[in-house]
């Protein structure tokens, strides 16, 4: 009994081991992702920040122009 006992405590143990081992898979797949993710939403921030700049020069001779022709 003694021998089946510590047969299944290794058992056990190395189930335990292979469990963490799956979890730790897992947490450094989700992490990659994460990775990949941050990378994709920060060239998107940099290109609307890039259009939005756009969009203000644009908006900002619209005023310009307006402002002239109320001069006139």
């Amino acid at each position: 009994v003694d021998t089946l006992n510590k047969n299944l405590t290794a058992l056990n143990a190395i189930f335990e081991l292979q469990l963490n081992e799956a979890d730790l898979d897992k947490m450094m797949e989700d992490l990659n992702g994460s990775v990949t993710e941050s990378r994709k939403y920060h060239t998107e921030i940099k290109k609307l920040g890039t259009r939005l700049e756009s969009l203000n020069n644009i908006y900002g001779n619209m005023l310009s122009a307006m402002n002239v022709n109320l001069n006139d």
